[in-house]
């Protein structure tokens, strides 16, 4: 009579021999453990000068909008002064032109602000990939040496 194997009892009975070709389960926790930390610690810095950056960009355009305020409230002033409708046409275009330049002004600098936080941010999320690529691939060069090692 043949003897019928359960495939899972010897899958199961060979983590009381060892699991050849694995590192070290210490090692390894430990190594996940150490990524997980400057995982964490890049998306944090990312993530601070990203706060950091959008509080400087609401500041900006907080001026930006009060000091549109007070040159309008100062146009209304100087257009309700004016002794003739063709000083204040003229009193109103070159407010419209000024305005105009001032908040194309604001938006470039508003842009530039932004994307200086986004690449900022960006690097060290790159930096953090690039870190990890080198220790994935240092960590696949160890086992690949190991199992060299134990097969000699």
């Amino acid at each position: 009579m043949t003897k019928n194997k359960n495939p899972f009892a010897d899958l199961f009975g060979s983590f009381s021999n060892g699991l050849p070709n694995f590192p070290d389960l210490d090692q390894l926790v430990s190594s996940v453990k150490q990524a997980t930390k400057d995982n964490t610690k890049a998306f944090s810095d990312a993530a601070k000068i990203l706060t950091a950056n959008t509080e400087a960009y609401y500041r900006h355009q907080t001026k930006a909008a009060e000091k549109a305020n007070k040159e309008a409230a100062e146009f209304v002033q100087d257009v309700t002064s004016t002794k003739t409708p063709e000083d204040a046409n003229k009193k109103a275009a070159e407010f419209a032109a000024r305005s105009l330049e001032s908040a194309s002004a604001t938006a470039r600098e508003l842009s530039e602000l932004a994307a200086k936080s986004h690449e900022e941010a960006g690097k060290i999320i790159t930096k953090r990939a690039s870190e990890v690529i080198s220790e994935l691939t240092q960590a696949a060069n160890a086992n690949s040496s190991k199992k060299k090692a134990s097969a000699a």
